[in-house]
């Protein structure tokens, strides 16, 4: 009886401080993009660590819009990451080597002033 007591307190105190330690940490890291681009809509957001030589899938999926005004949060693992938005009328706005540091929200307000010149 001890014997088993002793391992379930040994088992809970290793899960509460590593797995799921972890799991709070990753949790409370986010990245927020907010729609400021006056009434343009936002149709395509990509998040891509700067390491990868390509945007991956848009992560609004095909449904989903940012109207203006409107945000979206998404939970990442710490990093370095390229950001891009893509309006209704194909304007990009890019943002490179974006720092998401652990346990913290960081936001992106997507503005007219962040279209990329060169699409």
């Amino acid at each position: 009886m001890r014997r088993s007591l002793w391992i379930m307190l040994a088992a809970g105190a290793i899960l509460g401080s590593g797995v799921f330690g972890a799991i709070n940490a990753v949790q409370s890291t986010r990245l927020r993009i907010v729609n400021g681009l006056g009434n343009w809509t936002i149709r395509y957001v990509y998040i891509s660590p700067t390491s990868s030589d390509s945007w991956g899938p848009d992560r609004l999926g095909s449904s989903e819009v940012l109207r203006p005004g409107e945000s979206q949060t998404w939970t990442l693992d710490p990093g370095s990451y390229d950001l891009r938005a893509k309006d209704e009328d194909e304007d990009t706005y890019t943002r490179r080597r974006v720092c998401i540091p652990e346990r913290m929200t960081t936001e992106w307000t997507v503005e007219l002033s962040d279209r990329d010149t060169n699409r």
